[in-house]
Formats: C-alpha cells, sequence, structure tokens
C-alpha cells in the first residue's frame, strides 16, 4: 500500500513546516507541486523522493510502503 500523500503530511506537521517553508528546503519543488503530492494527486519524481526521505531523515521505504 502506497503511504506517501498520509506521511508527506503527517511528516511535515511534525517538523512544524508551512508547504512553503518545505519547498524552500528543496530543490525545484513549489507549494502547489508539494500540495498535489500530499493529497495524492501526482506522485514526487525519484529525485523529489530522495529529497524528501533526505530532508526526514527516512529510509525510501518508508517514506512509500509504511505508515509513519
Amino acid at each position: 500500500m502506497n503511504h506517501l500523500p498520509d506521511n508527506l503530511k503527517r511528516l511535515r506537521f511534525r517538523s512544524n513546516r508551512s508547504q512553503q517553508q518545505l519547498c524552500n528546503k528543496l530543490s525545484g519543488i513549489n507549494a502547489v507541486q508539494y500540495g498535489h503530492w500530499e493529497r495524492g494527486v501526482n506522485q514526487p519524481s525519484l529525485n523529489g523522493l530522495v529529497q524528501l526521505a533526505e530532508l526526514y531523515g527516512v529510509s525510501l521505504d518508508d517514506l512509500i510502503l509504511r505508515k509513519l
């Protein structure tokens, strides 16, 4: 099961960041695009997934497949 949208929202809330604040730390990602990821409208590229996993200190497997 893909837990990515819920995990993105949950991790962002835990870090006390707005979508815009988070996007300021990511290369080439804007708040509208990130919002689509949180709602499951679109999926991030592999590069986006890697950036998110590194920012949050989780593995790609955990980010996508496990409920965090």
